[in-house]
């Protein structure tokens, strides 16, 4: 039963940093926290005891998975955008080209995002 509680506790924990990185990891990681967290608790709960880790791993699966998904949207939308960046700063040998490259990130940004012109 304590078994359910660390490993969702260690996992929730993983979870949390690989959505930061990696959102695909961090969201399967976040689930399986969630899932042993929710099943640490029910079986805390029929044995009238506090099964440790279970609590703050479904809470930390759950923010995990919520980050994971965020990012990974981020990401999908804005792909290109990300992939002309770091294209950009590989060849960007000055502070001055690195700048530009964040300068012309950002606008890519705001373009994507800023409602079309009405002519």
């Amino acid at each position: 039963m304590n078994v359910y509680g660390r490993i969702a506790l260690m996992l929730g924990i993983f979870g949390l940093l690989a959505s930061i990185f990696v959102p695909p990891l961090g969201i399967f990681a976040g689930g399986i926290a969630v899932g042993l967290g929710v099943a640490g608790r029910r079986k805390g709960r029929r044995a009238n005891r506090v099964v440790p880790g279970a609590g703050p791993g479904l809470v930390l699966g759950v923010v995990a998975v919520a980050i994971g998904l965020v990012l990974s949207v981020v990401w999908a939308v804005f792909w290109n955008e990300i992939v002309d960046y770091q294209e950009c700063v590989s060849g960007a040998n000055t502070q001055t080209a690195r700048q530009n490259c964040q300068t012309t990130f950002e606008k890519s940004i705001f373009d994507r995002l800023s409602p079309p012109s009405r002519s």
